[in-house]
């Protein structure tokens, strides 16, 4: 007996372990390997740092200090200090947006990821938090020589390490997404721009099968009457075209969201997470996120079979 009762010991410590491992293990594929500190070139990470601590500071009724000094860009015009506004604070606890309930928005994920608007209270904090991040990120904007009129359409698509890694916030979307959020709007002009870097931690094969994801795309949207031009500028530049757009049609980035979500004009995006092979999305508000366009990673083989991923792509 007095064996049985060790090795029932034994066992639940082993099962305890490998399921912390596992834990571990998750919350770090959650986690993109990045340090925000004065040397924060990644736009989209930097800008997520900034807007956590800032929506934090406000929750906690303090005066805005932030301690990094970006070096990089807009960014160094980000300022460091904002005094504490009562009328942002009044209208999250009129919401029920806390310092407690933020919290329980990062059950495992954190300030890198805060942006992932998931859950309708996350949509809700980023709409009262948008005319001060417009204003913030407009005159960073403008310091660095980077206003600009645009009247074009923007798809941002995202394609370079992701979506190869399978990471469960970024995945490829159907092609009737763009068509379906296109036909939302009666724009001026059937331009659009496809902005498309395919060279972010990516490896030569991606990036080629890269270039064959965005011509399909474009090929399509051209079957459906659209002007169609791929770019990439410099990353200021793209972030600067996508902010002043009338119109962002998000792959899902932080990049993007922040210049297209704070941005001029309207910004749709699929939504960012996947968990068990199922879209999370909490209430989600479907004037700004959309369910059920994403092509889930179970469904791929093999990202780099291009003609296949195509196929799947225009069902």
């Amino acid at each position: 007996m007095k064996y049985i009762f060790i090795f029932l010991i034994l066992f639940v410590n082993i099962f305890l372990f490998i399921h912390i491992l596992g834990f571990l293990s998750n919350k770090q594929l959650l986690k993109e390997s990045f340090t925000v500190n004065d040397n924060c070139t990644d736009i989209g990470n930097c800008l997520s740092s900034y807007y956590y601590a800032l929506i934090l500071s406000i929750l906690e009724k303090k005066d805005f200090i932030f301690h990094s000094k970006f070096n990089y860009n807009f960014l160094k015009h980000l300022p460091q200090y904002i005094k504490f506004d009562n009328n942002i604070y009044d209208s999250f606890i009129k919401n029920n947006i806390t310092i407690d309930n933020v919290y329980n928005d990062l059950p495992v994920y954190d300030d890198l990821a805060f942006w992932c608007i998931n859950k309708n209270s996350l949509i809700i904090v980023s709409e009262i938090m948008k005319p001060l991040m417009n204003k913030i990120i407009h005159e960073a904007l403008q310091k660095e020589s980077l206003f600009k009129i645009i009247d074009t359409t923007i798809i941002h698509f995202r394609c370079a390490d992701t979506p190869f890694v399978k990471h469960p916030m970024y995945h490829f979307q159907k092609y009737n997404f763009f068509t379906d959020m296109l036909n939302r709007n009666i724009l001026p002009n059937k331009n659009i721009i496809l902005l498309s870097f395919t060279k972010h931690k990516s490896n030569e094969d991606s990036q080629l099968a890269c270039e064959k994801y965005s011509l399909s795309l474009k090929k399509y949207l051209e079957q459906h009457n659209y002007n169609v031009t791929i770019k990439s500028e410099t990353d200021g530049e793209d972030f600067a075209t996508m902010f002043y757009a009338p119109l962002v049609i998000s792959t899902i980035s932080s990049f993007c969201f922040f210049a297209g979500f704070f941005g001029n004009g309207k910004y749709y995006q699929p939504t960012c997470w996947t968990q068990d092979n199922t879209e999370i999305c909490d209430n989600c508000n479907e004037n700004i996120v959309l369910k059920g366009y994403n092509l889930l990673h179970y469904e791929v083989d093999d990202y780099l079979n291009t003609e296949k991923v195509i196929n799947l792509l225009n069902k």
